[in-house]
């Protein structure tokens, strides 16, 4: 007969089962580990913190500036000589390096650092930051105020150039104003005698009307009359014309009065000052990321150790 074979039922090792199901519990880890992720994380926040604490501190002088002003509209809206990005252009490239070459040799030996220049260009506000990034205040003032200065000289030509180009623009425009008054002054003159021959010519026609026999055979008084119609229409036509060139005329020399007092060079808002906070190192926020980083490193170390442990206590013996 043949023997039947039962299968053995398969023991399970329930220690196993309960130690993977303890390690399924963060919150047992970490309690049970408690001191140790403690004692690491505090490591951690003390490391950083000595590092900040050492590391060299970087400071930011701040200056504020408005382009200049080449003129200002009737409805008060004002046009300056370079918009602002144009201006953050120079400054970031040209002015910026200007700078470092004539500082260069009194940079400080014992900084690791280089110095940053950010600016910012507000289009709705039209005005300029300026930030400088460096260990040292004083340095950092300096650099932006002859930052300014150099800035500021440059502009000033261009003012300066502006300025004779208006003026020389407003005394052709007066000279202009000047020849076209005498030349309305004579017209006028002109139209007031020959109105008189027109009168003269306007009687004789009456006359010859009441009494044709006295009209002479060698002139035509109508023919005078009209003739002189034509020439004061004419005469009248050009002094129109001249009175509203010299309307224009007047307001453009107006116009032109107002932005030579209106030019302004480059205003400092706010002069260069260092915070007194430092930017650079974020102490708060590095020792904050530290200590998370920290616990997490030592948590992943304590749920290794336990499980390290459990598994020596619950293999099988040889």
């Amino acid at each position: 007969m043949p023997e039947n074979h039962q299968s053995e039922p398969v023991k399970i090792n329930t220690n196993i089962l309960e130690a993977e199901a303890d390690l399924a519990s963060p919150m047992r880890v970490i309690w049970g580990r408690r001191y140790l992720i403690l004692a690491g994380t505090a490591a951690f926040v003390f490391i950083a913190l000595i590092l900040n604490f050492t590391a060299e501190k970087i400071y930011r002088v701040t200056t504020i500036i408005k382009p200049g002003i080449i003129a200002i509209d009737e409805s008060g809206k004002a046009a300056f000589i370079d918009p602002v990005n144009e201006i953050k252009a120079l400054i970031d490239g040209e002015l910026s390096f200007e700078v470092e070459i004539e500082f260069g040799d009194s940079e400080d030996r014992n900084s690791s650092t280089t110095t940053e220049y950010t600016v910012i260009a507000n289009n709705r506000l039209n005005n300029l930051t300026i930030n400088c990034e460096t260990a040292d205040t004083v340095g950092g003032e300096k650099r932006l105020y002859y930052l300014v200065n150099v800035l500021t000289d440059r502009y000033s030509k261009k003012l300066k150039f502006l300025r004779k180009g208006y003026e020389n623009t407003l005394q052709v425009k007066k000279m202009e104003l000047s020849d076209n008054a005498e030349q309305e002054k004579f017209l006028t003159a002109k139209i007031d005698l020959i109105n008189k021959y027109f009168f003269t010519y306007y009687a004789e026609i009456e006359s010859i009307k009441k009494r044709p026999e006295h009209n002479s055979a060698s002139r035509n008084p109508l023919l005078d009359y009209a003739a002189t119609v034509e020439i004061i229409a004419d005469l009248k036509q050009t002094l129109l014309l001249i009175k509203t060139a010299n309307v224009l005329l007047k307001k453009e020399i107006s116009n032109l009065e107002r932005n030579t007092r209106q030019l302004e060079p480059i205003k400092i808002i706010q002069p260069p000052a260092a915070d007194p906070r430092p930017v650079k190192p974020k102490t708060s926020f590095n020792v904050m990321v530290t200590g998370v980083v920290g616990f997490f490193l030592m948590f992943c170390l304590s749920y290794v150790l336990e499980f390290l442990k459990k598994s020596r206590s619950f293999s099988p013996k040889g």
